[in-house]
């Protein structure tokens, strides 16, 4: 059994706990392998995915020893979202998400002449206040008229912003 197979193995295992059913690797992908050779020790970080889109916030790491045991784990693990919840067609391009938090970004802290890089958007599941939202995780860095590293959550169905937080703010 390889190490990858015992990390999927194991989250079987204590699937119930994290009301997930079927199969792991529909869940869960693996994002980083790391060896640690003082330790003898293998840590594998994974992200929860829903029909192949990344849940925001649901990293998780699991440790394994020398003998392939798993030896730790934490993170977040959410529950499976419910299909009849969560409209998964997407009504806006990652252009639109774009357009829409740079609209809002200026609505909060006025005209910006240029956005410090590239402003990204990445598809993401995004639990906000128990419901589970198919968005558009867009990224914005400013300096004038204020410094600030913007996330927002933009609603790929609708467009809509669900939430949204300036990252530097823990700067000012």
């Amino acid at each position: 059994m390889s190490k990858k197979d015992i990390v999927f193995a194991y989250l079987k295992k204590t699937s119930p706990s994290f009301q997930l059913k079927g199969d792991m690797e529909k869940h869960f992908m693996v994002i980083e392998e790391q060896d640690d050779i003082k330790t003898g020790t293998h840590h594998f970080r994974l992200i929860q995915q829903y029909k192949g889109i990344p849940i925001y916030a649901s990293d998780i790491t699991v440790a394994l020893d020398k003998n392939d045991n798993v030896m730790a784990f934490f993170g977040k693990v959410l529950p499976e979202p419910d299909d009849k919840l969560l409209n998964k067609v997407a009504a806006i391009s990652e252009k639109g998400a774009i357009k829409k938090a740079k609209e809002a970004i200026e609505k909060k802290i006025g005209k910006v002449k240029q956005y410090d890089g590239d402003v990204t958007a990445e598809q993401y599941i995004y639990e906000f206040e128990g419901m589970f939202y198919y968005t558009y995780l867009v990224k914005a860095s400013t300096v004038e008229p204020k410094v600030g590293y913007w996330h927002y959550f933009v609603d790929a169905t609708n467009g809509n912003i669900v939430d949204n937080y300036n990252a530097a703010e823990a700067f000012d």
